[in-house]
Protein backbone atom coordinates (compact mmCIF):
# COMPACT_ATOMS: atom_id res chain seq x y z
CA UNK A 1 0.00 0.00 0.00
CA UNK A 2 1.21 3.56 -0.60
CA UNK A 3 2.93 5.22 2.34
CA UNK A 4 1.84 8.81 1.65
CA UNK A 5 -0.92 10.57 -0.20
CA UNK A 6 -0.27 11.64 -3.80
CA UNK A 7 0.15 15.25 -2.73
CA UNK A 8 2.64 14.28 -0.01
CA UNK A 9 0.82 16.54 2.47
CA UNK A 10 -0.20 14.02 5.13
CA UNK A 11 3.15 13.09 6.64
CA UNK A 12 3.30 12.55 10.38
CA UNK A 13 5.58 15.00 12.14
CA UNK A 14 6.26 16.30 15.65
CA UNK A 15 4.05 19.28 16.33
CA UNK A 16 5.76 22.68 16.51
CA UNK A 17 5.82 24.67 19.73
CA UNK A 18 3.55 27.72 19.92
CA UNK A 19 4.17 30.45 22.49
CA UNK A 20 2.67 33.81 23.40
CA UNK A 21 4.63 36.64 24.99
CA UNK A 22 8.21 37.85 24.62
CA UNK A 23 9.61 36.11 27.71
CA UNK A 24 8.50 32.68 26.53
CA UNK A 25 9.81 33.40 23.02
CA UNK A 26 13.20 34.63 24.28
CA UNK A 27 13.52 31.46 26.34
CA UNK A 28 12.62 29.23 23.38
CA UNK A 29 15.04 30.99 21.04
CA UNK A 30 17.79 30.88 23.64
CA UNK A 31 17.44 27.11 23.86
CA UNK A 32 17.45 26.55 20.09
CA UNK A 33 20.02 29.19 19.18
CA UNK A 34 21.78 31.48 21.65
CA UNK A 35 20.59 33.66 24.56
CA UNK A 36 18.96 36.84 23.26
CA UNK A 37 16.32 39.45 24.06
CA UNK A 38 13.01 40.05 22.27
CA UNK A 39 11.19 43.38 21.90
CA UNK A 40 7.60 43.14 20.65
CA UNK A 41 3.99 44.15 21.22
CA UNK A 42 2.05 42.58 24.13
CA UNK A 43 0.05 40.36 21.77
CA UNK A 44 3.22 38.80 20.32
CA UNK A 45 3.10 35.12 19.36
CA UNK A 46 5.60 32.76 17.79
CA UNK A 47 6.01 29.17 16.60
CA UNK A 48 9.05 26.93 16.26
CA UNK A 49 9.65 23.41 15.02
CA UNK A 50 13.17 22.24 15.86
CA UNK A 51 15.24 19.19 14.95
CA UNK A 52 18.54 18.48 16.70
CA UNK A 53 21.29 16.96 14.55
CA UNK A 54 24.06 16.28 17.02
CA UNK A 55 25.20 19.66 18.32
CA UNK A 56 23.56 21.43 15.38
CA UNK A 57 20.04 22.83 15.46
CA UNK A 58 17.74 22.94 12.44
CA UNK A 59 14.41 24.71 12.79
CA UNK A 60 11.46 26.36 11.15
CA UNK A 61 10.62 29.59 12.95
CA UNK A 62 7.86 32.16 12.59
CA UNK A 63 6.44 34.99 14.64
CA UNK A 64 4.55 38.24 14.53
CA UNK A 65 6.51 41.50 14.25
CA UNK A 66 9.41 41.72 16.70
CA UNK A 67 13.03 42.67 17.17
CA UNK A 68 15.56 40.18 18.51
CA UNK A 69 18.83 41.42 19.97
CA UNK A 70 22.06 39.86 21.14
CA UNK A 71 23.97 42.73 22.66
CA UNK A 72 27.57 43.03 23.75
CA UNK A 73 26.90 42.39 27.47
CA UNK A 74 25.08 39.13 26.64
CA UNK A 75 27.84 38.06 24.26
CA UNK A 76 30.40 38.74 26.99
CA UNK A 77 28.56 36.99 29.82
CA UNK A 78 27.26 34.03 27.80
CA UNK A 79 29.57 33.45 24.81
CA UNK A 80 28.48 30.94 22.19
CA UNK A 81 30.64 30.33 19.13
CA UNK A 82 28.21 29.34 16.42
CA UNK A 83 27.34 30.30 12.87
CA UNK A 84 23.63 30.85 12.22
CA UNK A 85 22.11 30.68 8.75
CA UNK A 86 18.56 31.98 8.33
CA UNK A 87 16.48 31.78 5.13
CA UNK A 88 13.21 33.69 4.85
CA UNK A 89 10.31 31.71 3.40
CA UNK A 90 7.85 34.57 3.91
CA UNK A 91 8.17 38.08 5.27
CA UNK A 92 11.47 39.82 5.78
CA UNK A 93 13.47 42.00 8.11
CA UNK A 94 16.42 44.28 8.74
CA UNK A 95 19.65 42.62 9.89
CA UNK A 96 22.49 44.36 11.65
CA UNK A 97 25.82 42.77 12.47
CA UNK A 98 28.67 45.17 11.99
CA UNK A 99 28.19 48.77 10.94
CA UNK A 100 25.50 48.73 8.24
CA UNK A 101 21.92 47.41 8.50
CA UNK A 102 20.74 45.41 5.47
CA UNK A 103 17.25 44.54 4.28
CA UNK A 104 16.50 40.84 3.76
CA UNK A 105 13.35 39.68 1.98
CA UNK A 106 11.48 36.43 1.25
CA UNK A 107 13.67 33.87 -0.50
CA UNK A 108 16.83 35.55 0.80
CA UNK A 109 19.17 34.37 3.54
CA UNK A 110 21.81 35.77 5.85
CA UNK A 111 24.56 34.56 8.17
CA UNK A 112 25.28 35.69 11.73
CA UNK A 113 28.10 34.99 14.17
CA UNK A 114 26.74 34.38 17.65
CA UNK A 115 29.87 35.69 19.41
CA UNK A 116 29.43 39.18 17.92
CA UNK A 117 26.52 41.52 18.74
CA UNK A 118 23.61 41.54 16.30
CA UNK A 119 19.97 42.47 15.93
CA UNK A 120 17.19 41.49 13.54
CA UNK A 121 14.00 43.53 13.18
CA UNK A 122 11.01 41.66 11.77
CA UNK A 123 8.54 44.38 10.81
CA UNK A 124 5.84 41.92 9.74
CA UNK A 125 4.92 38.27 10.39
CA UNK A 126 7.57 35.99 8.90
CA UNK A 127 8.49 32.35 8.46
CA UNK A 128 12.06 31.10 8.05
CA UNK A 129 14.33 28.09 8.15
CA UNK A 130 17.42 28.32 10.33
CA UNK A 131 20.58 26.36 11.02
CA UNK A 132 22.85 26.81 14.02
CA UNK A 133 26.21 25.07 13.70
CA UNK A 134 29.13 25.44 16.13
CA UNK A 135 31.85 27.49 14.48
CA UNK A 136 34.43 24.75 15.00
CA UNK A 137 32.59 22.59 12.43
CA UNK A 138 32.55 25.23 9.69
CA UNK A 139 36.28 25.19 8.94
CA UNK A 140 36.15 29.01 8.66
CA UNK A 141 38.19 31.46 10.71
CA UNK A 142 36.76 34.62 12.25
CA UNK A 143 38.24 36.89 9.60
CA UNK A 144 36.37 35.02 6.87
CA UNK A 145 33.19 34.85 8.94
CA UNK A 146 33.26 38.58 9.61
CA UNK A 147 33.29 39.14 5.84
CA UNK A 148 30.33 36.80 5.24
CA UNK A 149 27.97 37.74 8.06
CA UNK A 150 25.37 40.47 8.16
CA UNK A 151 24.80 40.64 4.41
CA UNK A 152 21.96 39.31 2.24
CA UNK A 153 22.40 36.07 0.31
CA UNK A 154 20.18 36.17 -2.77
CA UNK A 155 17.86 33.36 -3.88
CA UNK A 156 19.88 32.93 -7.09
CA UNK A 157 22.79 31.45 -5.10
CA UNK A 158 22.48 27.69 -5.78
CA UNK A 159 23.92 26.60 -2.45
CA UNK A 160 21.30 28.63 -0.58
CA UNK A 161 18.59 26.71 -2.44
CA UNK A 162 20.28 23.41 -1.61
CA UNK A 163 20.41 24.27 2.08
CA UNK A 164 16.83 25.52 2.08
CA UNK A 165 15.57 22.21 0.73
CA UNK A 166 17.74 20.13 3.04
CA UNK A 167 16.83 22.09 6.16
CA UNK A 168 13.16 21.73 5.26
CA UNK A 169 13.65 17.98 4.90
CA UNK A 170 15.35 17.68 8.28
CA UNK A 171 12.57 19.65 10.00
CA UNK A 172 9.89 17.62 8.23
CA UNK A 173 11.59 14.24 8.75
CA UNK A 174 14.33 14.19 11.42
CA UNK A 175 17.17 11.73 10.77
CA UNK A 176 17.27 8.35 12.45
CA UNK A 177 19.76 7.98 15.29
CA UNK A 178 22.21 6.03 13.12
CA UNK A 179 22.12 8.79 10.47
CA UNK A 180 22.79 11.78 12.74
CA UNK A 181 26.57 11.80 12.25
CA UNK A 182 26.19 11.62 8.46
CA UNK A 183 23.59 14.39 8.36
CA UNK A 184 25.73 16.57 10.63
CA UNK A 185 28.68 16.16 8.27
CA UNK A 186 26.45 17.00 5.29
CA UNK A 187 25.23 20.18 6.98
CA UNK A 188 28.80 21.29 7.65
CA UNK A 189 29.83 20.51 4.07
CA UNK A 190 26.87 22.33 2.53
CA UNK A 191 27.48 25.37 4.72
CA UNK A 192 31.14 25.37 3.68
CA UNK A 193 30.04 25.15 0.03
CA UNK A 194 27.81 28.20 0.54
CA UNK A 195 30.70 30.12 2.09
CA UNK A 196 32.94 29.14 -0.84
CA UNK A 197 30.34 30.37 -3.34
CA UNK A 198 29.99 33.70 -1.54
CA UNK A 199 33.75 34.24 -1.32
CA UNK A 200 34.69 32.92 -4.77
CA UNK A 201 31.65 33.06 -7.07
CA UNK A 202 33.82 32.55 -10.15
CA UNK A 203 35.46 29.35 -8.92
CA UNK A 204 33.95 25.85 -9.17
CA UNK A 205 33.04 24.06 -5.97
CA UNK A 206 35.30 21.40 -4.58
CA UNK A 207 34.15 17.85 -5.25
CA UNK A 208 31.34 16.96 -2.90
CA UNK A 209 31.17 13.85 -0.75
CA UNK A 210 28.69 11.24 -1.93
CA UNK A 211 26.08 12.20 0.68
CA UNK A 212 26.37 15.92 -0.06
CA UNK A 213 26.26 15.17 -3.78
CA UNK A 214 22.90 13.43 -3.36
CA UNK A 215 21.45 16.37 -1.42
CA UNK A 216 22.75 18.83 -4.02
CA UNK A 217 21.40 16.69 -6.87
CA UNK A 218 17.99 16.44 -5.18
CA UNK A 219 17.81 20.23 -5.27
CA UNK A 220 18.71 20.15 -8.98
CA UNK A 221 15.94 17.64 -9.63
CA UNK A 222 13.48 19.85 -7.80
CA UNK A 223 14.40 22.76 -10.04
CA UNK A 224 14.23 20.87 -13.33
CA UNK A 225 11.60 18.15 -12.87
CA UNK A 226 8.89 20.09 -14.75
CA UNK A 227 10.97 19.93 -17.94
CA UNK A 228 9.73 16.81 -19.77
CA UNK A 229 13.03 16.53 -21.67
CA UNK A 230 15.08 16.41 -18.46
CA UNK A 231 16.31 12.99 -17.29
CA UNK A 232 18.86 11.23 -15.13
CA UNK A 233 21.53 11.46 -17.84
CA UNK A 234 21.15 15.26 -17.78
CA UNK A 235 21.54 15.22 -14.01
CA UNK A 236 24.74 13.18 -14.27
CA UNK A 237 26.18 15.58 -16.84
CA UNK A 238 25.36 18.57 -14.64
CA UNK A 239 27.52 17.12 -11.85
CA UNK A 240 30.25 15.64 -14.01
CA UNK A 241 29.68 12.06 -12.88
CA UNK A 242 28.41 8.91 -14.53
CA UNK A 243 24.80 7.82 -14.39
CA UNK A 244 25.92 4.64 -12.66
CA UNK A 245 27.70 6.62 -9.94
CA UNK A 246 24.57 8.69 -9.32
CA UNK A 247 22.44 5.57 -9.05
CA UNK A 248 24.84 4.02 -6.53
CA UNK A 249 25.10 7.05 -4.23
CA UNK A 250 21.35 7.79 -4.40
CA UNK A 251 20.32 4.24 -3.50
CA UNK A 252 22.64 4.30 -0.49
CA UNK A 253 20.40 7.06 0.93
CA UNK A 254 17.07 5.77 -0.38
CA UNK A 255 15.45 5.64 -3.81
CA UNK A 256 17.40 6.08 -7.03
CA UNK A 257 17.50 9.31 -9.06
CA UNK A 258 14.90 8.07 -11.54
CA UNK A 259 12.49 7.28 -8.71
CA UNK A 260 13.09 10.72 -7.19
CA UNK A 261 12.34 12.40 -10.49
CA UNK A 262 9.18 10.36 -11.02
CA UNK A 263 7.94 11.09 -7.47
CA UNK A 264 8.54 14.81 -7.91
CA UNK A 265 6.46 14.81 -11.07
CA UNK A 266 3.72 12.65 -9.58
CA UNK A 267 3.33 14.81 -6.52
CA UNK A 268 3.40 18.05 -8.46
CA UNK A 269 0.73 16.81 -10.88
CA UNK A 270 -1.37 15.50 -7.99
CA UNK A 271 -1.22 18.77 -6.09
CA UNK A 272 -2.22 20.66 -9.21
CA UNK A 273 -5.18 18.34 -9.68
CA UNK A 274 -6.24 18.73 -6.06
CA UNK A 275 -5.94 22.51 -6.10
CA UNK A 276 -7.71 23.17 -9.42
CA UNK A 277 -10.85 21.13 -10.13
CA UNK A 278 -11.05 22.52 -13.66
CA UNK A 279 -7.54 21.41 -14.65
CA UNK A 280 -7.49 18.35 -16.88
CA UNK A 281 -5.35 15.32 -16.08
CA UNK A 282 -3.42 15.87 -19.31
CA UNK A 283 -2.66 19.49 -18.43
CA UNK A 284 -1.52 18.58 -14.92
CA UNK A 285 0.73 15.84 -16.28
CA UNK A 286 2.25 18.21 -18.82
CA UNK A 287 2.88 20.97 -16.25
CA UNK A 288 4.55 18.47 -13.93
CA UNK A 289 6.99 17.21 -16.57
CA UNK A 290 5.34 14.10 -17.97
CA UNK A 291 5.74 13.89 -21.72
CA UNK A 292 2.66 11.68 -22.14
CA UNK A 293 -0.52 11.65 -20.09
CA UNK A 294 -0.71 7.84 -20.26
CA UNK A 295 2.75 7.62 -18.73
CA UNK A 296 1.51 9.75 -15.84
CA UNK A 297 -1.64 7.65 -15.36
CA UNK A 298 0.33 4.39 -15.33
CA UNK A 299 2.87 5.78 -12.86
CA UNK A 300 0.09 7.14 -10.65
CA UNK A 301 -1.70 3.78 -10.60
CA UNK A 302 1.53 1.90 -9.75
CA UNK A 303 2.33 4.30 -6.93
CA UNK A 304 -1.10 4.74 -5.34
CA UNK A 305 -3.26 1.93 -6.73
CA UNK A 306 -5.86 4.24 -8.24
CA UNK A 307 -6.20 6.54 -11.25
CA UNK A 308 -5.85 10.33 -11.05
CA UNK A 309 -9.54 10.82 -11.93
CA UNK A 310 -10.75 8.36 -9.30
CA UNK A 311 -8.44 9.85 -6.69
CA UNK A 312 -9.67 13.37 -7.39
CA UNK A 313 -13.32 12.28 -7.28
CA UNK A 314 -12.72 10.64 -3.90
CA UNK A 315 -11.43 13.99 -2.63
CA UNK A 316 -14.36 16.06 -3.89
CA UNK A 317 -14.92 17.60 -0.45
CA UNK A 318 -11.23 18.31 0.23
CA UNK A 319 -9.47 21.49 -0.83
CA UNK A 320 -5.67 21.40 -0.98
CA UNK A 321 -4.41 24.98 -1.28
CA UNK A 322 -1.16 25.72 -3.05
CA UNK A 323 -0.57 28.41 -0.42
CA UNK A 324 -1.03 28.05 3.36
CA UNK A 325 -3.74 29.92 5.26
CA UNK A 326 -2.67 33.50 5.98
CA UNK A 327 -3.14 33.15 9.75
CA UNK A 328 -0.60 30.35 10.15
CA UNK A 329 2.89 31.39 11.21
CA UNK A 330 4.61 28.28 9.82
CA UNK A 331 4.02 27.38 6.19
CA UNK A 332 3.75 23.85 4.85
CA UNK A 333 7.22 22.58 3.91
CA UNK A 334 6.09 19.86 1.51
CA UNK A 335 6.84 22.01 -1.55
CA UNK A 336 10.47 22.09 -0.42
CA UNK A 337 10.80 18.49 0.74
CA UNK A 338 9.70 16.80 -2.48
CA UNK A 339 13.40 16.45 -3.24
CA UNK A 340 13.44 13.21 -1.28
CA UNK A 341 11.24 10.37 -2.54
CA UNK A 342 9.09 8.75 0.12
Amino acid sequence: MPRTSPTGLNRSRVAPLHVAGIDAWSSLCSTAYVPLATVAAPDFRGSMHETRVGDASVSQVGSTAATIQRGRPRVRTDPREALILSIFLTGGGTVLQGTRPVRVTAGTGYLLESDRPYSVRFDQPYDMLALRLPTEHTGLDHRVLADLTGRPIGPAVPELGVLRGHLAQLVDAPPADDAVATEHAVLAELLAALAHRLRHPERPLARLSNDALVVHAQWYLLRHHADASFGVDDLARAYGVSRRHLEIVFTRRGAGPGAHLRTLRLRRASQLLAADRELTVAAAARQAGFGEVNTFIRAFRRQWETTPDDWRRSRSDVVVPLRPPADELLTDLSRLTWSRAS
